[in-house]
């Protein structure tokens, strides 16, 4: 199991499950058209 999950880390371009847990909910993010549309995400927009 472990050369298979290292197979699709190398496919992602990671090398962590965090990582490849990040690519994951980026992809989700772009494929949600509520998400994908912001001009910026709520952590770019200033406060004051």
């Amino acid at each position: 199991m472990g050369n298979h999950v290292e197979h699709i880390y190398q496919k992602l371009g990671v090398e962590t499950r965090t990582a490849a847990a990040a690519v994951a909910f980026g992809a989700a993010d772009l494929a949600n058209p509520r998400v994908a549309d912001r001009e910026s995400s709520p952590l770019e927009t200033p406060l004051c």
